[in-house]
């Protein structure tokens, strides 16, 4: 089964308040809290039939990491993609909220923002 993407997150907090996959299949933090690898779900696309791959996840994160983090954005030293389906996200500094970076909205590259 093929998911449509038109707005979604890599991940988002479940009913106890920890993160629940989404778009993303899993994570490791690593680097003592300094850098996320995130592994994507296979098999999604953008509304336009696109593939979401890593490619495409680590040129639009940072503008929506920058949006949903605000004055912490500055704390995220980049984003890279890692073979297809793996993106990391590296940070600056170790942070207790480094997770919540997964909500962080995901569009099609080249989409204005909502």
């Amino acid at each position: 089964m093929q998911q449509l993407l038109t707005n979604e997150s890599l991940a988002r907090a479940g009913e106890d308040g920890r993160m629940q996959p989404s778009l993303a299949q899993g994570w490791t933090a690593e680097n003592s809290g300094r850098s996320l690898r995130i592994k994507l779900q296979p098999k999604i696309t953008f509304h336009d039939g696109s593939p979401l791959d890593s490619e495409a996840v680590a040129k639009v994160l940072p503008d929506s990491l920058k949006g949903f983090m605000g004055p912490f954005f500055p704390d995220v030293e980049g984003v890279r993609a890692l073979g297809k389906d793996t993106v990391e996200i590296a940070f600056r500094q170790s942070s207790p909220f480094i997770l919540e970076t997964l909500e962080a909205p995901i569009q099609r590259p080249g989409t204005p923002s909502v």
